[in-house]
């Protein structure tokens, strides 16, 4: 099955060409028309595939990344431990939940957290990044 934007870019594709076909007999008497089809077809799944856009990570697929990353459990990060290498994943992947666009309050329910605590290690990741840009500028 082609997706709506394939059959939108082959219909177009098909028209301009046919037109140009029509408009200029003489240098298109020669072209096959299977040939040209299938050049259409290519042309339009190289558009399609160009545009469409990339699918973004769920809440579940961001913390499977950050667990992997670190070396924890996704019930690790959710759970009541308070190690500081948990809680520097637990930052991360509320920083990358909050750059999908999620509020603290819909992070806090994926992390059994309250939105206060997902403000405050928000705001920390967002400090010490800043903190660390700070640094490479003034070195």
């Amino acid at each position: 099955m082609t997706s709506p934007d394939y059959r939108h870019w082959h219909a177009r594709i098909s028209a301009i060409l046919h037109a140009e076909m029509d408009d200029k007999p003489h240098i298109y008497r020669f072209v096959d028309n299977r040939e040209l089809d299938a050049r259409i077809a290519d042309m339009a799944s190289a558009i399609a595939s160009e545009i469409a856009a990339p699918r973004k990570q769920t809440s579940k697929e961001i913390l499977d990344a950050v667990a992997a990353e670190y070396g924890f459990t996704v019930d690790d990060i959710t759970g009541p431990r308070g190690d500081y290498e948990l809680i520097q994943a637990r930052r991360e992947a509320i920083n990358r939940m909050r750059r999908l666009g999620l509020s603290f309050v819909s992070i806090g329910r994926r992390m059994n957290r309250p939105r206060q605590t997902v403000s405050r290690l928000y705001n920390l990741q967002k400090a010490a990044q800043a903190e660390e840009e700070g640094k490479y500028e003034r070195g």
